[in-house]
């Protein structure tokens, strides 16, 4: 992992995204806010189009100079930037530094980066500097029994995977199938959890359809987020770099994802290497209405992988299929592109499969597949499609645990330039081997595959069942919150015992104080339970003010008064709480991870807002104000204490931590005639109590008065 810094202020535009890109320098303190964590691929689209931008900002008209009479035409010249560019682009020599790269093992400085997972650990054996555990078979549980100890009180965890297995879509197959193996086995040894994918820039719609449908799973992220967003995170898994890690042409790509995030292969049942891929219904019955009418077994042929380098040799396609057709009398291949062979039982359907999803519910419906090393030899294993992978660059056997394929290795692949490569370095390598790999794929056997794949096909039902292909309806959405007896709670709220108490207490004390027909103002209820209650209790024309800067929870809070409370009530809702100060900040709240009503927010990136002043609101008639932790009681009181001496509210508070804390309440408090009178949750144990406070003509029995000495 890395992460990228631009040296100025820049937007990029995209057909998928417009993002702004905050400049600064890796001089002096480390800017997190503007450090961006690299997936797929962002950090170079945003170096390049900043050179595009710098080029066109300082490109020059081209100058024609006219030769003299009696000067020859090679005279005339073209000139450009005073950079000795001759086309008008300023030159490489020239070209100023967009952005810093900052590698992972200098993140490791900031103290809030969360720790690695996996084959490659941070933060487990020292906090600032990478260890690396190549040898040792289950890493996982010490890691993951590492990570609670730093989190003793927390329950829930939130996880994030880097640059989440490649943009390839057969990767992104593999890469989920090892990922709900793991998802099983942290539910072995943590409470809850989610994880976040973070895909990148160039990951496809496809990528995040496949990736998208486990019950786990939290977010799914096309840009890669701040130091100060990534924060967030108790930990997370690394696959920056895919196929130039360690070990990865050395084992089974399945065996390879297990042992990278820290598990023995060997461990993991074979069965558990099986993919999964979900499918929309509705693209799957546009899929089975383009197949009807079709007679006979219907073998789908695929010749075009991600890159040329595994890509079936174009000039050989033809003859090859044209072979095949003469061995199958009784199959209908099916292509999903043009093939330059006309044969009644080759049948094109590249009209009507034009999108990955309908590519992988087409091989679902097959009764045999023949392809290169693509996504297709996954997806024919979700579906248990025999199949007879065609490889030129890798080991044929790199699955082994799908029973219903084989692999073939192309003449002689073992001797070619590119063996045990995925792709070749660059254009102008691949232009220089692709004629060996032409031929080879010209002395490729046909009757060698069709021999393979009738086998195949013929001991299909021998193998148990596997329900790898299922069906969904729309995309997956996670909970942004549970229905509970008290209400609608953030899906991973962990509240703290004594609050909870307090908020019972309260609730019981508030009941008390509420006039009919009047007002009543409530500071950051963070929960539903208490502002539900007053809302039922107030009668029609009643009005309730809350005041409750969480986003999540202040719209949790509306939504069940709209469902419980009785109609009439107005309620107003305020984004800030009650002050006199400009402007304030405080941490904003993730509801995917461990929340906790009496902070803030579990975030290191804040918000803004401008406080309002009771006061100011100028009402004529207020029953109480309640306030819960986490309000600032010493500015909410500030701000009212003219309506407090003018309209004689009661005021509640719970829970307050410190004695100290309630007798800078009552001496605040003595300047409008209140007194106040207290209630410890946990005598003899704490000083946490809950207050009350009224003006000194009103009496208060079954409470403690707070007395000056």
């Amino acid at each position: 992992m890395h992460a990228f810094l631009v040296a100025e202020d820049f937007t990029l535009h995209t057909t998928r995204f417009t993002r702004r890109y905050l400049g600064g320098t890796l001089q002096g303190e480390v800017p997190i806010d503007r450090l961006v964590i690299d997936i797929g691929a962002e950090g170079d689209m945003v170096r390049k189009a900043m050179e595009a931008d710098y080029k066109a900002r300082h490109a020059k008209d081209e100058v024609i100079d006219v030769p003299k009479s009696g000067e020859t035409d090679s005279a005339a010249t073209t000139t450009g930037e005073t950079t000795g560019t001759s086309d008008g682009d300023a030159s490489a020599a020239t070209m100023p530094q967009f952005m810093s790269n900052v590698q992972e093992s200098q993140l490791l400085s900031w103290a809030n980066l969360p720790p690695r997972l996996g084959r490659v650990s941070s933060r487990m054996v020292q906090p600032s500097s990478l260890f690396r555990h190549p040898d040792e078979g289950d890493v996982l549980a010490m890691q993951l029994q590492a990570l609670k100890a730093r989190h003793p009180e927390k329950k829930h965890f939130h996880l994030a995977v880097v640059n989440a297995f490649g943009t390839n879509l057969g990767d992104t197959i593999l890469g989920m199938t090892a990922l709900r193996h793991i998802a099983g086995y942290l539910k072995q040894h943590l409470d809850s959890f989610v994880i976040d994918l973070l895909l990148g820039a160039n990951a496809g719609v496809a990528n995040f359809d496949i990736a998208g449908h486990d019950d786990w799973l939290g977010e799914q992220y096309l840009l890669g987020p701040t130091l100060t967003e990534f924060a967030r995170y108790d930990a997370y898994f690394d696959f920056t770099g895919l196929i130039a890690l360690p070990r990865i042409t050395e084992m089974a790509i399945s065996d390879w994802y297990l042992w990278w995030s820290g598990l023995d292969p060997a461990t993991v049942p074979a069965v558990s290497k099986r993919n999964i891929l979900y499918h929309q219904w509705p693209v799957w019955q546009e899929v089975s209405r383009a197949l009807q009418g079709i007679k006979g077994r219907k073998i789908f042929f695929n010749p075009k992988a991600s890159v040329p380098l595994r890509t079936f040799a174009d000039e050989h396609v033809a003859k090859f299929l044209k072979r095949l057709l003469k061995l199958a009398p009784d199959t209908t291949i099916i292509v999903d592109r043009e093939i330059k062979l006309d044969h009644p039982r080759l049948i094109n359907l590249s009209k009507e499969i034009n999108s990955a999803a309908k590519f992988g519910a087409l091989v679902a419906h097959m009764d045999g597949m023949i392809s290169v090393d693509s996504f297709a030899l996954h997806a024919a294993d979700c579906a248990s499609v025999p199949s007879v992978g065609l490889f030129a660059s890798i080991d044929p056997y790199a699955y082994p645990y799908y029973p219903h394929h084989q692999g073939v290795l192309i003449p002689d692949g073992e001797t070619l330039p590119a063996y045990k490569k995925f792709k070749t370095n660059s254009d102008e390598e691949w232009a220089e081997i692709k004629d060996v790999y032409a031929d080879a794929w010209g002395r490729l056997d046909p009757q060698v595959v069709w021999n393979i794949l009738q086998e195949k096909m013929n001991a299909r039902n021998n193998v148990p069942p596997h329900n790898g292909t299922r069906m969904v309806y729309g995309p997956h959405q996670r909970p942004r919150y549970k229905q509970t007896g008290q209400g609608r709670l953030l899906p991973h709220e962990n509240s703290p015992p004594l609050w909870l108490q307090a908020q019972r207490r309260m609730l019981e004390i508030g009941k008390l104080l509420l006039r009919p027909r009047s007002q009543a103002i409530m500071v950051t209820p963070g929960q539903s339970m208490l502002p539900v209650a007053v809302a039922q209790h107030m009668e029609r024309e009643g009005r309730l003010h809350v005041f409750e800067p969480r986003d999540a929870r202040r719209q949790l809070i509306a939504m069940d008064i709209l469902d419980r409370a009785a109609t009439g009530i107005q309620v107003q809702y305020y984004d800030a709480f009650p002050g006199k100060i400009e402007q304030a900040s405080f941490p904003l709240e993730d509801v995917l991870s461990e929340t906790n009503p009496t902070v803030w927010g579990n975030l290191y990136k804040k918000k803004s807002v401008k406080p309002l002043s009771i006061d100011a609101m100028d009402l004529d008639v207020l029953s109480c104000i309640v306030m819960s932790m986490p309000a600032p009681w010493k500015l909410v009181l500030e701000s009212a204490l003219e309506t407090i001496e003018r309209l004689k509210p009661a005021i509640l508070i719970g829970p307050v931590a410190s004695f100290q804390d309630i007798r800078d309440i009552a001496t605040m408090l003595q300047a409008v005639k209140y007194q106040c009178w207290i209630e410890q949750l946990e005598p003899g144990k704490s000083e946490t109590s809950i207050l009350l406070a009224v003006n000194d003509q009103m009496k208060v029995q079954g409470l403690k008065r707070v007395q000056f000495t």
